[in-house]
């Protein structure tokens, strides 16, 4: 009974839950989201601190009198979903393992418990006893990871970009292109999606000039390399584009729209700060239909590029950066 007592005094004192990190990798707001989704309806209490330390991600739960209820040292070489993802896992750990003493009602006798080291101890306030929490127990662990809610809810991660390229085919046009993903979290292949507009190109059919332009939208698979917070997407896709054909300086000029199917590819390199990624991108596609200009009196008939090559700059947004 009192041991129980004392574990109770320890949740008592344990404040409505904070969490604070002096790094952006991961942040705060970041472990409170993947908190969340780990721990549905449960209230998640004390204060947590992430900081980095001597080449390591700390993270430290305190009570409402600052004292240390528990800490754990990361590597600094997982990356910042692999940082969040763990660090929340063993908040959520720390919380079903304080929750458990006082509803079971555990005495824990103090000559059973070894004497731990200041900086990974979590130390109880006012009592004669120390409960070490060096790691979360792989039985807390597994209670949390195969939880009723995580067993209807699938976690997504998404990214939205926005950029501005030029299109190249022996002509250059101006164009945007906006892209983005969706795949299941941590997994390293997503959806793939596109929608891209260029400007007007042209060339030469004596007496005037045609003009083209297109607008389109592609989707296919793609698959994320990271390393630290640099990133490089690589994908293919499948286009569908509208094509716009329209003479210009003859004595009748007439305009034209055709469906113009296409193969592609490209990649996109950049890097990731928070939820924002400044990125490069290059894309390829081949249009296999033959597309003609053909002028009334006039011998030959002349055909739009097959090929397509975009390059750009462009800013993308999500959790998946």
């Amino acid at each position: 009974m009192r041991a129980t007592r004392m574990v109770s005094a320890v949740i008592g004192a344990l404040v409505v839950g904070t969490i604070v990190s002096s790094s952006n990798c991961p942040s705060a707001a970041a472990v409170e989201d993947e908190l969340d989704q780990l721990q549905s309806s449960q209230n998640f209490v004390g204060k947590a601190e992430l900081s980095t330390e001597d080449r390591k991600l700390r993270l430290i739960l305190r009570d409402d009198h600052s004292e240390i209820m528990a800490a754990r040292d990361f590597d600094l070489g997982l990356s910042c979903d692999q940082r969040t993802r763990t660090a929340a896992l063993v908040l959520s750990a720390w919380q079903a393992h304080f929750q458990a003493l006082v509803v079971g009602g555990i005495a824990l006798p103090p000559s059973s418990v070894p004497s731990p080291k200041p900086s990974i101890a979590a130390q109880v306030p006012s009592a004669p006893a120390m409960i070490p929490l060096k790691s979360p127990s792989p039985a807390l662990t597994a209670a949390v990871s195969k939880g009723p809610s995580n067993r209807t809810r699938v976690l997504l991660d998404y990214d939205i970009g926005l950029a501005a390229i030029a299109a190249v085919d022996g002509n250059v046009a101006p164009g945007a292109r906006v892209d983005g993903s969706l795949t299941k979290r941590g997994d390293r292949f997503a959806a793939y999606f596109a929608l891209f507009g260029l400007g007007e190109r042209n060339f030469g059919f004596v007496p005037g000039t045609v003009n083209y332009t297109r607008v389109g939208a592609a989707l296919g698979p793609r698959a994320r390399f990271s390393f630290r917070r640099f990133f490089l997407d690589l994908h293919v896709e499948a286009d569908a584009a509208l094509t716009l054909v329209e003479g210009n300086g003859f004595q009748h000029s007439r305009r034209s729209f055709s469906f113009d199917p296409g193969l592609g590819g490209g990649m996109r390199l950049g890097r990731g700060f928070g939820k924002v990624a400044p990125y490069v991108l290059i894309d390829a596609t081949f249009w296999p239909r033959q597309q003609l200009a053909a002028v009334d009196n006039v011998s030959g008939r002349p055909s739009l590029p097959k090929f397509d090559v975009m390059f750009g700059i462009g800013v993308a947004f999500g959790n998946h950066l």
